[in-house]
């Protein structure tokens, strides 16, 4: 915004072409001649080098430019309407909550009333409280949805934007008694794409929230580095014991995964899409005539709009009916999928795959049931898996789309992995390497090289199990060979947690190899591998990751320690496995635990 509103205010004193070239070229032009504070940091003799910092610009630009409530209203609706008021898959779903009263109440600062449009798309007319002028409509226990536009929005008279303003409201008594009374009832407060920088709202909820202590908070951020939560949304979380955040989180994912978690599946809006026309039709209302012919003419009118309305539910029936059972299978299953129902599903998709012998039929079954499989202990929905891709695989013709026949032997790989891991049967796993193998002569590095590079990390996997249960440490070279490819496409700066998880799969790899070798140079490569992936499998960003990571750290420097009879590593590395309390692997883990221990004590001289 800021970039955009320096061109416009270039423009406004009218600075040269050159000048309107660009953002830069126009704060340049606009700097050179005084019009606007320097908003630059570093050294202030290296004019040219120092590089613009645009929320300083956006605070300049409000501060001393467009000052006025209606120079304001102006901007943002100029700047809403551009954006052509479309709302996301998040807004939606936000409503859809809202209409089932899981969501009571919703706090925004932008003023583009996205919120309201995505309510609305779900049959709700909520209180609206459109700055903190209006905050006495809110109650902390609502008997209606509400939602709260604390900086008002593009309608209100005076949006609060300037930094002054924004910064008053944390002392403002009526923000005050509205968000205190907010919390004082509320169960969860949940904080979806929002930064966190403004320190009025911030003081604001910060203060709430220690008058009542250790609520549930849970902040969902986009930014999928923890460290650069700002300092204010740290001290809110720090004043609860049920608080945690959520990195690197997508809000249209997060809020799919969200509602198929709750087993709702897509709004109803989306789901059904004469919801809102018939919501309408069903609440026009008709009175007796008082006034025959005029209101007649009024009943006529809404007759005459049920019908059509009933006539377009109608046409949608007949197109739903005159789906193929394919189409119609593969519609439900995935409605199923979307709220969570897997199994229910596989029940509706397998019978018309075995019926109907359609390749979409069969793909759309083996997805589902590789999902079932990762979230089920049983064998079943993994055998299932490797039968169902199997069929596909048959059915997928190379020649004619060698993308789906690469994709279809990853999937295959996956599931004949999984199973082997089950089921202890090394043929599996041969099998899935096999697989791998062929996805990669499709997908290569050139063409695809971030499936590549899954695919040579789901290699190395596999290899590694395999490794893991023979003598010959062949099969563990090869998953070395294999990550360390993964790693030249899957690098930190393009895909930091997938670049973690591989630096993770390699140290594993490494420390198995180095605790069947007599030298120590495989261990210290572990122990350096480990120490990568935590750069960025950190504790407040993935705790269960940061765990594993730091756990297994700390036995491959237990074995290192061993060789070099090593006490203070030893003693590191006893304090990393205790650190870590790896509760997935508990029987594993006590058995490192009590070998640490032994090996401190053994080495700490009388």
């Amino acid at each position: 915004m800021a970039q955009t509103l320096i061109v416009r205010f270039a423009t406004t004193m009218s600075a040269p072409s050159t000048a309107l070239a660009g953002y830069n070229e126009a704060y340049r032009w606009l700097a050179e001649n005084k019009h606007v504070r320097d908003c630059r940091g570093g050294d202030p003799n290296k004019l040219d080098a120092r590089p613009v910092e645009w929320p300083r610009v956006y605070e300049v630009l409000f501060g001393d430019h467009y000052t006025t409530p209606d120079d304001v209203r102006e901007i943002f609706s100029e700047i809403v309407d551009k954006a052509g008021g479309f709302i996301n898959w998040a807004h939606l779903c936000l409503g859809e909550l809202v209409r089932r009263r899981i969501v009571s109440t919703v706090i925004t600062t932008n003023f583009d009333q996205l919120v309201l449009s995505g309510m609305v798309s779900s049959g709700v007319l909520p209180v609206v409280s459109d700055g903190i002028e209006s905050l006495s409509r809110i109650r902390g226990a609502p008997h209606h949805p509400q939602l709260v536009e604390l900086h008002g929005s593009r309608h209100t008279y005076r949006l609060r934007n300037p930094p002054e303003e924004v910064t008053a409201i944390a002392n403002n008594k009526p923000a005050i008694t509205a968000i205190g009374s907010l919390f004082q009832d509320m169960r969860a407060f949940v904080v979806v794409g929002y930064g966190g920088r403004e320190d009025g709202i911030m003081d604001l909820l910060i203060n709430v929230a220690e008058q009542f202590p250790d609520k549930r908070l849970i902040w969902v951020s986009h930014d999928g580095d923890p460290k650069r939560l700002s300092a204010k949304a740290r001290q809110l979380l720090a004043t609860s014991r049920n608080a945690f955040a959520l990195v690197g989180q997508d809000a249209d994912s997060f809020f799919l995964k969200l509602l198929q978690e709750l087993k709702i599946g897509a709004p109803e809006s989306v789901r059904e899409p004469l919801f809102l026309a018939n919501l309408h039709a069903t609440h026009l209302a008709t009175h007796a005539p008082a006034d025959v012919a005029d209101h007649a003419m009024i009943t006529a009118e809404i007759a005459r709009h049920r019908a059509e309305i009933e006539t377009m539910k109608r046409a949608l029936e007949q197109h739903r009916n005159a789906r193929t059972a394919t189409e119609t299978a593969i519609t439900q299953a995935r409605e199923l999928r979307l709220a969570g129902k897997l199994a229910e599903a596989i029940r509706i998709l397998e019978p018309a795959a075995e019926q109907r012998n359609e390749r979409p039929l069969w793909r759309e079954l083996g997805e589902i049931s590789y999902n079932l499989a990762e979230a089920s202990p049983d064998r079943g929905p993994v055998e299932k898996a490797v039968k169902t891709w199997r069929r596909v695989l048959a059915m997928t013709e190379r020649k004619s789309d060698p993308s789906e026949w690469a994709r279809t032997q990853v999937y295959l790989g996956l599931a004949l992995h999984e199973l082997g891991k089950r089921d202890g049967n090394a043929v599996n796993v041969a099998q899935a390497v096999a697989a791998y193998r062929e996805a990669l002569t499709e997908y290569t590095r050139e063409r695809n090289p971030l499936a590549w590079a899954l695919t040579q990390n789901n290699l190395g996997n596999a290899l590694r199990t395999l490794g893991e249960r023979e003598s010959d440490t062949a099969r563990l070279e090869e998953a070395v060979a294999a990550y360390r490819e993964a790693l030249k496409e899957r690098t930190r700066e393009r895909v930091p947690l997938d670049w973690a998880a591989t630096q993770h799969d390699l140290g594993n790899a490494l420390a198995t190899l180095g605790n069947r070798e007599s030298g120590t140079a495989r261990l210290r490569d572990a122990v350096a591998a480990y120490r990568e992936a935590l750069k960025e499998y950190t504790r407040e960003r993935v705790p269960l990751d940061w765990a594993m990571s730091t756990g297994n750290q700390g036995v491959a420097l237990m074995w290192l320690a061993k060789r070099r009879s090593d006490a203070a590593m030893a003693r590191m590395a006893l304090e990393q496995m205790e650190t870590a309390d790896h509760a997935p692997n508990i029987a594993f883990y006590d058995a490192r635990l009590r070998d640490a221990r032994a090996l401190v004590a053994s080495l700490i001289k009388p």
